[in-house]
């Protein structure tokens, strides 16, 4: 299954999220770009190299276009001292949403291609039930 075109933006997250207002217009237009990019990131969600490892800061927000490297810099470090990016135990700089929506759509993609439907799984579960019951039936 080739990888999604595009992601859910959260229009009511995005607005009512207290921390992220609370950013500047530069922060904010710089995760917007910066959520595009980790979207297409081979670990999607995640700024990190080939191998695993961090990107620098630089290296992250030289990917953005616009402003200055230190205005991006700064934009960066606010939208991290806010929480609304994190880092993990690699200190790599991510974004929780899209790495949970990351992981949900392997795991859908790992039951889908286990084949079947949930109407087939409960047509079989019912036949052993009835089985079963049948099976008991017949013993007393």
């Amino acid at each position: 299954m080739a990888k999604s075109p595009g992601f859910w933006f959260f229009t009511g997250d995005w607005m009512k999220d207290p921390e992220l207002r609370f950013c500047s217009i530069f922060a904010r237009g710089l995760l917007a770009d910066l959520l595009c990019i980790l979207f297409e990131a081979n670990e999607q969600g995640y700024a990190s190299n080939p191998d695993g490892t961090a990107r620098t800061d630089e290296q992250i927000v030289d990917a953005v276009s616009g402003g200055s490297q230190a205005e991006k810099l700064a934009a960066l470090a606010e939208l991290e001292k806010s929480g609304v990016l994190s880092r993990d135990s690699r200190g790599v700089l991510f974004s929780r949403r899209i790495a949970r929506l990351a992981e949900l759509s392997k795991t859908r993609k790992q039951n889908g291609s286990k084949g079947g439907s949930k109407r087939q799984a409960n047509f079989k579960q019912n036949t052993k039930l009835i089985a079963s019951m049948s099976i008991s039936n017949h013993e007393t």
